[in-house]
């Protein structure tokens, strides 16, 4: 390929870039096509596609269900694609799909704005925005796939889309949660809420006494 960097079996860092953090699944793609530009996932499908092949995504480690690297497939890797743009004019933030929450976190705290985002840190934006997205202000401001602008994707034909409320809005509302294998997400834009005051605490029971301790 002329810019992804692709790892094979028994390259030195092919075992590293196909362990997930679940150590359940064990899995052997063919090939790990590691991108770091939406011309390179480009290249991949377009790749993938001509030659009949089958691929997974993974946009990070925490696929619980073990479905982000396949054995005998290729793996599109979008770990390295972590770029985020925060507009607090308009409150979002615009995260390519290998971006970790935490790092999305410490930038639009800058500006003293926060989206809800997952209870850890390490999981990616496209992985948590596509799945549901349970969060600490989800009472507030609802579920992280509620706080989605836009998605920015590459399709199985290689086309570059975005998708919102107004431009593909059956696919937008499929790709929150309703459903899976639509194309390669690239990058996701989050709404931004301002949180004027935090509180955090645990609040439990103790056994035999009705006072909250």
């Amino acid at each position: 390929f002329s810019r992804a960097i692709s790892l094979l079996p028994g390259d030195a860092t092919y075992d590293e870039a196909r362990t997930l953090w679940n150590a359940r699944f064990d899995k052997y793609p063919s090939m790990i096509a590691r991108c770091a530009s939406v011309d390179d996932v480009v290249e991949i499908v377009n790749f993938a596609r001509m030659r009949g092949l089958s691929a997974a995504v993974r946009s990070g480690r925490h696929d619980l269900a073990g479905r982000c690297v396949m054995d005998d497939e290729i793996s599109i890797d979008l770990t390295q694609m972590g770029k985020i743009t925060v507009d607090p004019q308009k409150r979002s933030v615009r995260a390519e799909a290998g971006a970790i929450w935490r790092n999305v976190t410490t930038e639009v705290q800058k500006h003293g704005l926060a989206t809800g985002g997952p209870m850890d840190s390490n999981v990616t934006v496209s992985g948590y925005g596509l799945g549901g997205g349970l969060n600490l202000l989800m009472r507030a401001h609802g579920l992280g796939c509620d706080n989605v602008l836009s998605i920015e994707m590459v399709s199985s034909g290689g086309e570059q889309i975005k998708v919102d409320k107004d431009n593909h809005p059956d696919l937008f509302w499929a790709m929150r949660g309703a459903g899976a294998n639509f194309g390669v997400v690239t990058a996701m834009e989050y709404r931004l809420h301002p949180i004027p005051k935090v509180l955090a605490g645990n609040v439990t029971w103790a056994l035999g006494d009705d006072s909250v301790k």
